[in-house]
């Protein structure tokens, strides 16, 4: 919801239950600006579609920007950053209404979960793969995945068929993988994937894994059904992966 002045409201960044992970969502974004300045691509970069840039159905505000969409936007990005934010927040800022909301829960997810950032990140590589969502999963594999240690083999195992076998896993992530597929395919986990992924995460962590993996879903609905083109610094999906539901 936007204030009077036309600007969102601050979300409170500090989780009571894991205050270490008080930082701003500038902090995560900042690591997309890192891989934009360098130009670092990790992993596949697989054009998707031959390689050809389609319009967008609904094209992203370019400069100049209204003047409460540009206070709105340098809050999605740090300080500082030379290039434009993001194509999939420049186009959400259409309705700024929707985006505010959407910021919202999206800073909770990124910067203030209970999840281990690994586990996070693992989340949406398979869940963005599962849905086809070149733009998403570019953004996140390029931004994260070095950071964290994971090989070019577990991200390339993020879209294959049967992810949780495609790689060298601990049985932890292997869970979380299983867990991610169930969901995609049933909207909903078997008590043997929930069984497994007790054996790691408590109560609150597995509500939060829940929304992940549902949130990445709508993330990935909007930028397909936009027919966003991947941003020009992120990986592209493997044209493999295009047809792990088929």
């Amino acid at each position: 919801m936007l204030l009077s002045d036309g600007t969102e409201p601050e979300p409170s960044y500090c989780h009571p239950q894991n205050p270490a992970r008080g930082e701003s969502i500038a902090s995560i974004i900042e690591a997309l600006c890192f891989y934009y300045r360098s130009a670092r691509i990790v992993g596949p970069t697989l054009d998707v579609d031959g390689g050809v840039r389609t319009m967008s159905r609904i094209e992203p505000l370019t400069e100049p920007y209204a003047p409460e969409v540009e206070r709105a936007l340098k809050r999605w990005m740090p300080p500082g950053v030379d290039h434009e934010p993001l194509s999939l927040f420049r186009t959400l800022h259409r309705n700024p209404e929707l985006a505010s909301r959407m910021f919202v829960l999206g800073a909770g997810l990124l910067g203030h979960g209970l999840l281990p950032d690994i586990d996070r990140e693992v989340v949406i590589a398979r869940a963005t793969a599962r849905a086809e969502c070149s733009y998403e999963w570019g953004v996140h594999v390029t931004a994260f995945w070095q950071s964290l240690g994971l090989t070019e083999e577990q991200l390339l195992a993020t879209t294959k068929d049967r992810a949780a076998e495609a790689a060298d896993w601990s049985p932890r992530l292997g869970a979380l993988l299983d867990a991610v597929d169930e969901l995609h395919d049933t909207a909903g986990i078997s008590d043997k994937a929930w069984s497994a992924l007790r054996q790691y995460y408590d109560d609150a962590q597995l509500l939060e894994l829940l929304v992940l993996a549902g949130w990445y879903r709508t993330i990935s609905q909007v930028a397909n059904g936009l027919l966003l083109n991947d941003e020009p610094w992120a990986a592209h999906l493997p044209a493999n992966s295009r047809s792990l539901d088929s």
